[in-house]
């Protein structure tokens, strides 16, 4: 077979996948030149198309359909037709009774009765293409013409779809619409009553400082009494930084009045704010936090259970960086389905539905419980983007909420698959959960639970980092110029505006980030370990373990800038300590450190064995006459 044929036969073996017949006949029509006339022939024969595979018989002579007796079907097919289909002949009883359930259908007048008394008179003894076609023409003109028709007396529908189309996604599609149907007629507008015992289960960073009272709000909006469970790591962040988006301003300013009036083009998203003004980039792009204080966690409203974790214990048990917020939201799901389940057993009950919310929105109000009620065990309301799901808010019944809950396990337990391979360094949001939403046949329905998060974001409750001299650098080095750079400036001032606070200090850093040099750090060690005898003898074993260390360290930022970690590293002068970090740098110990290196890059030529005879003494000597 030809690379034609091929593609022609796999289109019409696809066609008949889906159950898509017009396809089928466009395809044979198109194509029966090229070998089908067999195939075609009985395609139309085995459905009852009578007329369609005798026209196919009278065109084309008998060395077309081998294996075929040609005489004797084109007789009886003559005979059958020209007595109207009710002649004396010798066509199979079973596609006499067919062949007047399709004439009945295609004069539109087939009723309800005449489908259920004939359906288990042909339907049984069709070939498997003939039976999803005579079950496909049923549902759709049915469906269509009386829907009446979806009940007891069609079943024999039903059991075909069931035993004979296992794999089938077309037949599924089939069954759901005849299901559909036959549930409506059974039981109308009528469902089964459920228990109301809810977990509204909430889990994420705390923003702002009225996180408290966001919180309990929606715990009141939400209307039925629930059991609250919550997780969050130990602190409280009075900046958030320009994240979540490359769109940091549509996505955090867009429900401030007249915002955009004075944000300028060139600085509204990240790219064009770190291009303009780099420095500055640096600043608003980084988190700001203080410890939580554990005690607050307590005043929220129908508190059952709650965990707050250190992130920083818990990016080194992973192996992750600070950066990684998905990671810790899967995370936080996870550990608010563990506490969940242990209350359950302890109290020896079982929750009916479940709630999971972010902190930082606002829950509009909502009292219908009907909504809830309706659900079938596979249903999921959640918000459906062009990116996937959106996770802020999601409800449903509790046995498919513990599944969405549990992807931070899932993710963990199923590396074969390609999304989780990675797991837990690189984790999706929005596509992930819908990918396996579709995966285990969940269905998404549309949601009738809001929480607002952009809504919620009122700046007066943060902090603004001092930006200061960032600024002044920036302006040094922006290609912005003239009325463009005006109008930036003109921005940044209305920007402060907005907050209510500035903060008076920036950043510390520079220190902490001198001190972690290798050089600093030999130093260090050379001159504590300088001081007794034994000291020395340790020396060379605690110099090449605090090197090993550090290039350990170093190893480690490879990977997680491998699993797409980016440092944003402030240029020291722009700290506050910028001074201090400078005097480290003339420090004793990190003079000694920094020779030591640089003798251990000439060691094959003495350079170890100078800088300890040497060296190291005139280093001493020079920062003793300085002292």
């Amino acid at each position: 077979m030809n690379l034609e044929l091929e593609a022609i036969k796999t289109k019409i073996n696809r066609a008949f996948e889906l159950w898509d017949f017009n396809a089928v006949e466009n395809l044979y029509d198109e194509h029966l030149e090229k070998g089908y006339h067999k195939e075609a022939f009985l395609f139309y024969y085995e459905s009852a198309r009578l007329q369609k595979a005798y026209r196919i018989l009278e065109k084309y002579p008998q060395k077309y359909f081998a294996n075929l007796n040609y005489v004797k079907l084109k007789k009886d097919l003559k005979d059958f037709l020209e007595g109207g289909g009710g002649g004396v002949n010798s066509i199979p009883s079973h596609l006499c009774v067919a062949y007047d359930f399709i004439l009945s259908i295609q004069n539109n007048s087939l009723e309800c009765k005449k489908a259920w008394d004939y359906l288990p008179q042909f339907l049984p003894q069709s070939s498997i293409e003939s039976k999803a076609f005579f079950i496909k023409t049923t549902v759709d003109f049915f469906a269509l013409n009386d829907r009446s028709f979806f009940s007891y007396g069609a079943s024999v529908v039903l059991t075909t779809i069931h035993n004979h189309f296992e794999d089938s996604f077309a037949a599924l599609t089939y069954m759901n619409i005849f299901s559909h149907y036959f549930k409506n007629n059974i039981f109308g507008n009528k469902y089964l009553k459920s228990g109301k015992r809810f977990a509204l289960t909430i889990s994420g960073a705390l923003r702002g400082k009225n996180w408290l009272d966001r919180i309990n709000k929606i715990v009141a909006n939400f209307g039925f009494e629930a059991d609250v469970f919550f997780f969050t790591w130990d602190r409280e962040y009075d900046w958030i930084g320009l994240g979540g988006s490359p769109h940091w301003a549509h996505r955090m300013f867009s429900n401030i009045p007249n915002f955009f009036n004075y944000c300028p083009e060139e600085i509204y998203t990240w790219s064009g704010l770190c291009e303009n003004f780099p420095n500055i980039f640096q600043i608003l792009t980084q988190q700001r936090f203080k410890r939580l204080n554990i005690n607050k966690i307590k005043l929220i409203d129908n508190l059952v259970a709650f965990s707050v974790e250190n992130e920083e214990e818990f990016c080194n048990k992973f192996g992750l960086d600070g950066s990684t917020n998905l990671q810790k939201m899967w995370y936080g799901k996870y550990r608010l389905l563990q506490m969940l389940e242990e209350y359950e057993v302890k109290h020896n009950f079982k929750y009916d539905f479940i709630l999971n919310v972010r902190p930082d929105g606002i829950l509009e109000k909502f009292c219908d419980f009907s909504h809830f009620e309706k659900m079938l065990p596979m249903d999921l309301s959640v918000s459906l983007g062009g990116e996937g799901v959106n996770d802020c808010c999601v409800a449903g019944k509790a046995n498919v909420m513990k599944f969405f809950l549990s992807i931070w396990q899932l993710a963990l337990d199923n590396k074969h698959i390609d999304m989780f391979a990675s797991a837990p360094h690189r984790m999706g949001t929005h596509y992930m959960p819908h990918y396996l939403f579709m995966l285990e046949g969940i269905r998404i329905v549309k949601p009738f639970l809001n929480l607002d998060i952009i809504k919620a974001f009122d700046p007066k409750e943060f902090v603004l980092p001092n930006f200061e001299k960032a600024l002044e650098k920036d302006c040094e080095i922006t290609p912005l110029k003239g009325d463009r750079l005006k109008k930036s400036l003109e921005f940044f001032d209305y920007f402060q505006g907005l907050f209510g606070e500035k903060e008076e200090r920036f950043f510390t850093g520079a220190v902490e980030r001198v001190s972690s040099h290798l050089s600093y750090k030999l130093g260090l060690a050379m001159i504590r370990n300088s001081k007794s005898f034994w000291g020395y003898m340790k020396l060379p074993y605690i110099l090449m373990s605090i090197k090993i260390a550090h290039q350990e360290e170093q190893k480690n930022m490879q990977e997680k800038i491998k699993y797409g970690y980016k440092a944003q590293i402030l240029a020291l002068e722009l700290y506050d300590d910028y001074e201090e970090a400078l005097k480290i740098k003339e420090f004793l110990s990190y003079k000694l450190g920094e020779a030591l290196i640089k003798a251990h890059k000439n060691m094959w030529r003495g350079g170890l064995l100078k800088f300890w005879l040497i060296d190291s003494k005139r280093i001493v000597r020079e920062f003793k006459k300085k002292v």
